[in-house]
């Protein structure tokens, strides 16, 4: 009989999506945006604190993907590509059906590593620092720089001008201030205070990028995967679907 031969439109958008599930495409756009973010947060954060910060959630050593304890990743990849098959043949005679899914089965190998590739493309590019993160850094190097002076100039004052006080002339001079307040103490507050004003207000900009990143991250798998179901699957499937239009193309001559 006369089979279906679209191996595009719709068998295809839902070959792509499945195989893009597969790869992990939600999964590795959520850790790339929370690596993005991460990775924001230990460039611009408050300084004295960023050590803390390395030593909770790696976001990348939770990507998904066949063959990353990915048992079920590869059975979702698995079923793409059958339904995918059945679709495309779901009309033809034997042995026609079961050549098609041959075709796709010979690529298997290959088609899952490139499903892996796709997954670790996308997280490295999701990694990728933009160029403001350095003047932020430098600013918080700068605030913290300036609290520790104002901290080490209180510690010299209360050290060498309370614990070594003498009754003749002091070792130190009397410590300069605005209004009531010393500069020590503005120095050590302001550069604390600003410096974790600016490590809070850069997460709002960090969170709009990190959606980004997600998104941009996701996107990469799915075209990622599009020309891999193109070369590995499609166009396997349809060199056996065009040699099936000439044998029937024979058979009607001959019948003819």
């Amino acid at each position: 009989g006369v089979g279906s031969t679209e191996t595009g439109g719709r068998n295809r958008r839902d070959l792509v999506t499945g195989l893009a599930e597969a790869a992990g495409s939600t999964e590795t756009a959520s850790v790339a945006a929370a690596h993005h973010r991460r990775n924001g947060v230990l460039a611009m954060g408050w300084p004295f604190t960023r050590f803390i910060r390395r030593w909770g959630r790696k976001p990348l050593a939770e990507l998904p993907g066949p063959g990353r304890g990915g048992a079920a990743s590869t059975a979702r990849a698995d079923l793409a590509v059958r339904d995918y098959c059945d679709a495309v043949a779901a009309e033809l005679d034997a042995p026609w059906p079961a050549a098609v899914r041959s075709a796709a089965a010979s690529e298997r190998d290959m088609l899952l590593d490139g499903l892996r590739s796709s997954v670790g493309s996308a997280a490295v590019a999701a990694g990728r620092r933009p160029r403001w993160w350095t003047l932020v850094a430098w600013l918080q190097r700068v605030f913290a720089a300036t609290a520790v002076v104002g901290l080490v100039w209180l510690v010299a004052v209360a050290v060498l001008g309370g614990f070594f006080r003498f009754d003749t002339e002091p070792l130190l001079p009397d410590t300069p201030g605005v209004d009531w307040v010393p500069i020590p103490t503005l120095l050590l507050l302001g550069g604390v205070i600003v410096g974790l004003l600016i490590g809070f207000l850069v997460r709002f900009p960090l969170g709009v990028a990190a959606a980004r990143r997600g998104r941009a991250a996701r996107k990469m798998i799915e075209d990622d995967v599009s020309d891999l179901a193109d070369n590995r699957i499609v166009e396997p499937v349809g060199r056996i679907l065009a040699d099936h239009r000439r044998v029937e193309e024979l058979l009607t001559r001959a019948r003819g």
